[in-house]
């Protein structure tokens, strides 16, 4: 397949999917390395920039949407309102049929019954007024959620884990805050599915830790560093990570189209009150117009520049001054510590980090993950003999 083929066949799954979907999915639909479709990708979205085209090319942190221009977004509101009274399809009554015989219901129960993911019709059936949002369903019996690597399901907006019914979104910015105050227990509880992003950094967390206090058990804490480096890689990401004594010390480097420091690059060694003072008020970011597109189309009213630095025209807009002048890479940083503690286990060595992202920070904390358990399993079987 050469690089037109695969730019037509990369255009193609965008416009059938209708979703954000990440370029490794469709790396895989295609069969080719992901690094291919992700310069597949920045062709169609050069190509979409023309004045002559009404569709665009969002690139929502690590995944891509296909979309409409908002010069066109009157005229597109006006056909999909033509479109209400259309019936509705299986999907859309197979959904309400599931509301009906066991509402409230969540999203992820809708999604269990059916089977497969089911935002976009529930979205659909919100617009047209069958059904509305009652609130928060508390999950009988206080479900637990650990985190683990092997408990995640999602790497697209955050890192989201779940076990059985129970399902919480975004938890990178807690599990940092966790890992910055070497906390090995703690139970987290929660009246929804998503900690609030509060000013989209994790100091708060950090200062309510330190509020309650933290208190020394008896029990060693569980520190590991695995028997050779561990390597990932991905598209334009790269992680290795290197065994050694000591705290945990991170290099990276990040890189986002626009913003007006490119690339970023710090070194942090893991220390509590370094963590207060130079990573965790890092907030987190998103690019002017991936999110006016987003606006356009009725999504992202949740967000706001009290939970985000937004760049735009090669600067970069918040409600605040920048807290540092790459908080972009101190952010990965930030966002690092909190996957890599989905391990349970505190890690010891050193971390390089190019182009960092939910989705290799996670499968590196899984590949962390799998030789803590064979390391487990040998040492057990040393002590039975």
């Amino acid at each position: 397949m050469n690089q037109k083929q695969i730019r037509a066949a990369v255009e193609a799954m965008l416009f059938a999917c209708g979703e954000p979907i990440g370029s490794d999915k469709l790396a895989q639909a295609v069969q080719l390395p992901q690094a291919s479709v992700e310069n597949a990708l920045e062709e169609l979205r050069t190509r979409y920039t023309r004045e002559d085209s009404g569709l665009c090319l969002l690139h929502l942190n690590t995944r891509w949407q296909l979309a409409t221009k908002t010069e066109w977004a009157d005229c597109v509101r006006r056909v999909l309102d033509s479109r209400r009274a259309v019936p509705l399809g299986p999907a859309a009554m197979e959904t309400l049929t599931v509301i009906a015989y066991n509402q409230p219901v969540s999203r992820a129960f809708i999604e269990q019954v059916r089977g497969v993911d089911s935002s976009s019709t529930v979205t659909k059936l919100l617009d047209k007024g069958l059904i509305e949002e009652a609130g928060r369903l508390d999950l009988p019996g206080k479900p637990e959620v650990r985190p683990l690597a092997c408990n995640v399901v999602d790497v697209r907006r955050g890192t989201t884990i779940a076990d059985g019914k129970a399902i919480v979104f975004t938890v990178e910015h807690i599990m940092s805050a966790l890992n910055a105050w070497h906390i090995d227990n703690c139970i987290v509880e929660m009246d929804g599915m998503e900690p609030p992003i509060v000013d989209g950094s994790s100091l708060p967390y950090f200062d309510m830790i330190r509020e309650a206090g933290v208190m020394e058990q008896d029990e060693p804490a569980l520190t590991f560093t695995p028997s050779q480096p561990v390597y990932v890689e991905g598209g334009y990401t790269r992680l290795v990570m290197i065994p050694g004594e000591g705290p945990l010390r991170i290099s990276c480097l990040a890189s986002f189209k626009g913003c007006p420091i490119d690339p970023q690059f710090y070194e942090f060694t893991l220390d509590t009150e370094a963590y207060r003072e130079e990573i965790a008020p890092a907030r987190t970011f998103v690019d002017y117009g991936d999110l006016k597109q987003l606006l356009a189309m009725g999504l992202g009213k949740g967000g706001s520049l009290d939970a985000a630095a937004i760049i735009h025209d090669g600067a970069i807009i918040c409600k605040e001054a920048l807290r540092f002048q790459n908080e972009i890479v101190r952010h990965k940083i930030l966002d690092l510590i909190g996957d890599i503690y989905l391990t349970g286990r505190r890690i010891t060595g050193s971390i390089i980090a190019i182009k960092p992202g939910h989705p290799k920070n996670v499968e590196l904390a899984g590949a962390l993950l799998r030789e803590i358990a064979v390391s487990s399993q040998e040492k057990n079987n040393r002590e039975t003999k």
